[in-house]
């Protein structure tokens, strides 16, 4: 969350396969006219805007923090205060719109460059036979009746489990493409969220969104996800509305997107085939 948020970057390192985490720059982007997100953290524990010389108060919501200020000298206060600005363009930035047949087929042609096949210890995959509904129940172990593409993490020496793309033959690795592929700044979920929501619509179970209405002031929804999401698509819900604590759903969201923004179910669908 705190790098979907803006406030670690999780980057590669040159002529190296690791990643680390830096503090993300002190940063700004309207949410809607006269509220803005606020981005970043400054070291040393510093506070990231002086509330005194702000002359308001933080709004601190879920994991997200914004201020209101007068929309005629908001650009220049936050700006005097050492915060970048960020456009709407820019933070909501997302990858073309391609078809889900066009998502797997560079998945598949990238795999066969680098094909080896042979065992992988502690590799898990997402079963894309399992229902949508139930993230957590679609990890498992390969099995001798797998063959195909597959989403998956394997373990690492140091760090969390590495996403790649894996293609398998009878329950055995042929390929394995670890991920990110395409950036060296986005973190490896992201493409592979992506792949497997487009593996996902290729077989005729399109992953899924529910939209609840709520008795709420504002024509409020709730919108809930059944997977979790890449970044790009959490930075797009975190101008929309707020995450929402649910016992089952990776990710719930309570919001009222206004007439120049896309329904976030939609948005999100746009872009992962």
């Amino acid at each position: 969350m705190l790098v979907s948020s803006g406030d670690l970057l999780e980057l590669r390192q040159t002529g190296a396969h690791a990643r680390l985490l830096f503090l993300g720059p002190p940063s700004y982007v309207e949410k809607q006219a006269g509220e803005f997100l606020l981005l970043g953290v400054r070291p040393n524990a510093a506070a990231l805007i002086d509330v005194d010389s702000l002359g308001a108060e933080i709004i601190y919501e879920a994991h997200t923090r914004s201020v209101v200020l007068d929309p005629d000298s908001a650009v220049k206060v936050l700006g005097a205060l050492g915060l970048h600005r960020l456009t709407r363009e820019q933070w909501t930035r997302s990858p073309r719109q391609e078809t889900a047949a066009i998502i797997v087929a560079q998945a598949r042609e990238r795999l066969a460059a680098v094909r080896s096949p042979g065992q992988v210890n502690g590799l898990s995959i997402i079963d894309s036979a399992a229902p949508v509904r139930y993230y957590k129940g679609r990890w498992r172990d390969p099995v001798s009746r797998d063959s195909g593409i597959f989403v998956g993490r394997r373990p690492q020496a140091y760090g969390a489990p590495i996403w790649c793309a894996v293609e398998i033959a009878d329950g055995l690795p042929q390929a394995v493409l670890d991920m990110p592929v395409d950036s060296a700044v986005a973190p490896g979920w992201d493409e592979a969220r992506r792949l497997q929501a487009a593996i996902d619509a290729e077989r005729g179970g399109p992953q899924q969104y529910r939209v609840i209405e709520t008795a709420q002031a504002g024509d409020q929804r709730l919108f809930d996800f059944f997977g979790p999401l890449p970044s790009w698509a959490e930075r797009y819900l975190d101008l929309t509305g707020l995450p929402v604590l649910k016992s089952r759903e990776p990710f719930s969201l309570t919001g009222c997107p206004g007439p120049r923004w896309t329904t976030p179910g939609c948005f999100c669908q746009s872009r992962c085939g």
